[in-house]
Protein backbone atom coordinates (compact mmCIF):
# COMPACT_ATOMS: atom_id res chain seq x y z
CA UNK A 1 0.00 0.00 0.00
CA UNK A 2 2.57 2.59 0.90
CA UNK A 3 3.90 1.87 -2.46
CA UNK A 4 1.25 2.37 -4.16
CA UNK A 5 0.79 5.58 -2.42
CA UNK A 6 4.27 6.65 -3.59
CA UNK A 7 3.42 5.80 -6.87
CA UNK A 8 0.21 7.70 -6.62
CA UNK A 9 1.87 10.76 -4.79
CA UNK A 10 4.54 11.19 -7.99
CA UNK A 11 1.84 10.83 -10.34
CA UNK A 12 0.05 13.68 -8.78
CA UNK A 13 3.16 15.73 -8.53
CA UNK A 14 3.87 15.36 -12.18
CA UNK A 15 0.24 15.82 -13.27
CA UNK A 16 0.41 19.27 -10.90
CA UNK A 17 3.40 20.28 -12.96
CA UNK A 18 2.38 19.73 -16.26
CA UNK A 19 -1.26 21.14 -14.82
CA UNK A 20 1.10 24.25 -13.81
CA UNK A 21 3.03 24.33 -17.24
CA UNK A 22 -0.05 24.90 -19.08
CA UNK A 23 -1.78 27.37 -16.73
CA UNK A 24 1.60 29.24 -17.63
CA UNK A 25 1.19 28.58 -21.35
CA UNK A 26 -2.86 30.35 -20.98
CA UNK A 27 -1.26 33.27 -18.70
CA UNK A 28 1.53 33.74 -21.47
CA UNK A 29 -1.36 34.17 -24.34
CA UNK A 30 -3.99 36.27 -22.40
CA UNK A 31 -1.23 38.53 -21.34
CA UNK A 32 -0.26 39.06 -25.49
CA UNK A 33 -3.83 38.87 -25.98
CA UNK A 34 -4.89 41.77 -23.73
CA UNK A 35 -1.64 43.63 -24.68
CA UNK A 36 -2.89 44.10 -28.11
CA UNK A 37 -5.86 44.61 -27.23
CA UNK A 38 -5.16 48.30 -25.12
CA UNK A 39 -3.01 48.92 -27.73
CA UNK A 40 -6.06 48.89 -30.47
CA UNK A 41 -8.57 50.12 -28.39
CA UNK A 42 -6.68 52.46 -26.69
CA UNK A 43 -7.47 51.14 -22.73
CA UNK A 44 -5.82 52.40 -20.28
CA UNK A 45 -7.82 51.19 -17.25
CA UNK A 46 -5.62 48.46 -14.60
CA UNK A 47 -7.13 45.78 -13.59
CA UNK A 48 -7.83 44.52 -10.31
CA UNK A 49 -6.22 42.83 -8.00
CA UNK A 50 -8.06 39.33 -7.16
CA UNK A 51 -6.44 37.88 -4.14
CA UNK A 52 -7.79 33.83 -3.54
CA UNK A 53 -8.00 33.77 0.59
CA UNK A 54 -6.02 30.78 2.10
CA UNK A 55 -8.25 28.47 3.80
CA UNK A 56 -8.56 28.40 7.26
CA UNK A 57 -7.37 25.00 8.74
CA UNK A 58 -7.18 23.69 12.48
CA UNK A 59 -3.98 22.58 14.07
CA UNK A 60 -4.83 19.22 13.22
CA UNK A 61 -5.31 19.52 10.03
CA UNK A 62 -2.31 21.30 9.66
CA UNK A 63 -0.29 18.15 11.50
CA UNK A 64 -2.02 15.71 9.14
CA UNK A 65 -1.03 18.39 5.93
CA UNK A 66 2.97 17.72 7.51
CA UNK A 67 2.65 14.37 7.85
CA UNK A 68 1.08 13.47 4.31
CA UNK A 69 4.15 16.11 2.96
CA UNK A 70 6.43 13.43 4.90
CA UNK A 71 4.96 10.33 3.42
CA UNK A 72 4.13 11.55 0.49
CA UNK A 73 7.76 12.18 -0.41
CA UNK A 74 11.12 10.57 -0.89
CA UNK A 75 11.85 10.97 3.21
CA UNK A 76 8.68 8.52 3.53
CA UNK A 77 10.42 6.58 1.04
CA UNK A 78 13.41 6.19 2.62
CA UNK A 79 11.41 5.64 6.62
CA UNK A 80 9.88 2.96 4.46
CA UNK A 81 13.37 1.49 3.12
CA UNK A 82 14.97 1.68 6.52
CA UNK A 83 12.11 -0.49 8.32
CA UNK A 84 12.52 -3.32 5.44
CA UNK A 85 16.08 -3.33 6.21
CA UNK A 86 15.33 -3.44 10.23
CA UNK A 87 12.77 -6.04 9.42
CA UNK A 88 15.07 -8.63 7.23
CA UNK A 89 17.93 -7.05 10.09
CA UNK A 90 15.59 -9.57 12.69
CA UNK A 91 14.18 -11.91 10.73
CA UNK A 92 17.67 -14.72 11.87
CA UNK A 93 16.66 -13.77 15.32
CA UNK A 94 13.22 -14.60 14.65
CA UNK A 95 14.35 -17.62 13.02
CA UNK A 96 12.21 -15.91 10.04
CA UNK A 97 8.80 -17.93 11.90
CA UNK A 98 5.46 -16.11 11.69
CA UNK A 99 5.84 -13.51 14.68
CA UNK A 100 8.66 -11.99 12.13
CA UNK A 101 5.60 -12.28 9.31
CA UNK A 102 3.47 -11.08 11.63
CA UNK A 103 5.42 -7.82 12.67
CA UNK A 104 5.65 -6.50 8.75
CA UNK A 105 2.24 -7.39 8.30
CA UNK A 106 0.78 -5.24 11.44
CA UNK A 107 3.28 -2.35 10.28
CA UNK A 108 2.22 -2.71 6.42
CA UNK A 109 -1.75 -2.46 7.03
CA UNK A 110 -1.58 0.04 9.87
CA UNK A 111 1.10 2.36 8.19
CA UNK A 112 -1.06 1.96 4.90
CA UNK A 113 -4.11 2.17 6.71
CA UNK A 114 -3.12 5.82 8.10
CA UNK A 115 -1.82 6.96 4.80
CA UNK A 116 -4.31 6.28 2.71
CA UNK A 117 -6.46 8.32 5.02
CA UNK A 118 -4.37 10.97 5.38
CA UNK A 119 -3.43 11.34 1.61
CA UNK A 120 -7.35 10.69 0.67
CA UNK A 121 -8.46 14.11 3.31
CA UNK A 122 -5.88 15.88 1.29
CA UNK A 123 -7.17 15.36 -1.73
CA UNK A 124 -10.49 15.76 -0.79
CA UNK A 125 -9.55 18.71 1.06
CA UNK A 126 -7.55 20.82 -1.50
CA UNK A 127 -9.78 19.18 -4.10
CA UNK A 128 -13.13 20.53 -2.78
CA UNK A 129 -11.16 24.22 -2.13
CA UNK A 130 -10.06 24.21 -5.90
CA UNK A 131 -13.57 23.11 -7.01
CA UNK A 132 -15.02 26.21 -4.75
CA UNK A 133 -12.42 28.60 -6.36
CA UNK A 134 -12.77 27.76 -9.63
CA UNK A 135 -16.83 27.76 -9.45
CA UNK A 136 -16.53 31.51 -8.29
CA UNK A 137 -14.00 32.59 -11.15
CA UNK A 138 -16.37 30.97 -13.49
CA UNK A 139 -18.89 33.00 -11.99
CA UNK A 140 -17.08 36.34 -11.77
CA UNK A 141 -16.38 35.81 -15.69
CA UNK A 142 -19.72 35.19 -16.42
CA UNK A 143 -20.41 38.51 -15.10
CA UNK A 144 -17.80 40.42 -17.16
CA UNK A 145 -19.27 38.76 -20.34
CA UNK A 146 -22.67 40.30 -19.36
Amino acid sequence: MVFVLALLANIHERHSSYTTKCLESIYAVDATLEFRLRSVTGDQVENCSIAIPIPIRTRIQRGIDYYADLVGTLVGMVILILVLVVWIAIGPALSFNANWWLLIGTYAGLVGLNDEFVLRNICNVLGGYEDAEFAQVTYDDMDLLE
